[in-house]
Formats: C-alpha cells, structure tokens, sequence
C-alpha cells in the first residue's frame, strides 16, 4: 500500500515549475462549473486520492474539500498550494478566485458513496441473472426497442434506452 506522500508525489505535486499560467478571455471568460471540478477532480489529484477526496463547496475565496479520514484532510492541507496552482491549471478561469482550502474529514460520505456503488452492482448483477442477452425474451425486448427508439441517432444514448426499456418490461 502506498503512503499518502507516495501518492502525492505520483501527481506531481513535489514541484512547482510545471504549472502554465493560461490567460482569461478579456470578456471574462467562461464561467466557472463547480459540477465541472467535481467531475475533473481525478485530474487534480490523481485517481488514487480522488476515491478519498471531494470537493464541496466553494465560498468566499475558499474551497472546501471532503476527505475519507483525517489523516487525508492533515496531510492534504500541506499540500494547499499545489492543489490550487493545479485547480488553476486546469480552470484557467479561477485565476486568483481560491485563496485556501479547507480538508474536513467525513467518512460517512464515503461509506454512503460506497454503498451506492455496491448496491448498483448488486442491481446490475440481479439484472444479468434475470435476462441473459442470447435469451429469447431479451431478444425480443430487443429488437422492439431498437424499433421504438429507431429515430435516435447517438449510440450511447439509445443503448441505454434499450436497456431502460428492457428493464422496464421485465415480467417478475
């Protein structure tokens, strides 16, 4: 297992030199999305710290950060600075709009978090087990999707319709 300081050097947050300054657009630039850091957090800290850190909220020049256990929040705030030059890096947009990061600690989140997650798992699993998809039935469900949703044009979207509809004529 890895130490926090192992991770931390991982992503590079041992030095300073490697972070651009990007300019803002003299009109003021795109708005920023706090759903957008969130989303992007694994790029500011690496994939290893993200799955104990979260951001917040964002108030007052301050950025508030969730971790999984204390240990994240005290060793994290040693690392302030980098995580806001790398915030800055990654939304040029914020230029000078976090002044400090807090770290609170807060396992419940977490362990609500995984939860969710196992219990999707275990719903995709009970999925799978009821319909198997060379199944007669799933064919079926199929195929009367694929008609229904014929006019849908974006791949991505209509596989999960189908699935949606599947599951939604599922007889038990």
């Amino acid at each position: 297992m890895k130490s926090i300081k192992d991770l931390l050097n991982d992503n590079n947050f041992g030095t300073y030199t490697n972070y651009s300054k990007k300019s803002v657009n003299s009109k003021g630039g795109d708005i920023f999305d706090f759903l957008e850091l969130i989303n992007r957090w694994s790029e500011i800290v690496g994939p290893k710290l993200c799955e104990h850190t979260i951001p917040l909220k964002m108030q007052h020049k301050s950025l508030t950060v969730l971790t999984s256990h204390p240990v994240y929040a005290q060793q994290l705030s040693f690392m302030e600075t980098p995580i806001i030059m790398k915030i800055e890096q990654t939304f040029p947009q914020m230029q000078g709009h976090i002044k400090k990061i807090f770290f609170k600690a807060d396992n419940a989140y977490f362990q609500k978090q995984v939860k969710q997650a196992t219990q999707k798992q275990v719903v995709k699993q009970e999925f799978k087990q009821k319909w198997h998809k060379q199944s007669p039935q799933y064919k079926k469900l199929e195929q009367q999707a694929l008609q229904s949703l014929g006019d849908i044009e974006d791949q991505e979207l209509k596989e999960k319709l189908v699935s949606i509809y599947i599951q939604l004529n599922d007889p038990e």
